[in-house]
């Protein structure tokens, strides 16, 4: 009996193992999140809740009272349309030209974009609220992100 209960506490403990290493894990800083996932992604914004995995940096934080959440990956989680951006499964994808040129997916609730998909030489990025945004806001997100994406002059 007691080596049945160390089996089944052994396999509980490798699965739990394996779980927290494969799962995304909450840090407390950029600095960790970008060790922990290869690369680094800061965005300037208030209090952000941060999480990291390896290939992954997922960042939550408070925009016109709207939950934002950021994520960048270094490879597309689903599959990759002609101009190269994530496809969102499951929804319909609208396409939209941010500025006439930047391809973006997007998916709308009955009036505002609530995920919007775009890739860039630095990786793959999501833009999530279940409150939904505007249009206006796309491009203020999108902003965050190239002031710290964008290759600097030297």
């Amino acid at each position: 009996m007691f080596l049945n209960i160390m089996k089944n506490y052994s396999k509980l403990l490798i699965i739990s193992l394996l779980g927290f290493l494969l799962c995304s894990c909450n840090v407390k800083d950029y600095n960790l999140a970008s060790k922990k996932a290869g690369f680094d992604f800061s965005l300037l914004v208030e209090n952000p809740k941060i999480k990291a995995k390896k290939g992954r940096i997922e960042v939550k934080f408070n925009f016109n009272n709207k939950n934002i959440t950021i994520t960048k990956t270094d490879k597309c989680e689903t599959k990759e349309d002609i101009d190269g951006v994530c496809i969102i499964n499951n929804k319909v994808n609208k396409k939209y030209y941010l500025l006439d040129c930047i391809p973006f997916n997007l998916v709308y609730n009955d009036k505002n974009i609530i995920i919007a998909n775009f890739s860039a030489s630095g990786g793959y990025y999501s833009i999530f609220s279940k409150e939904g945004f505007n249009k206006q806001e796309l491009l203020q997100f999108y902003r965050l992100i190239e002031e710290i994406e964008a290759p600097k002059d030297e």
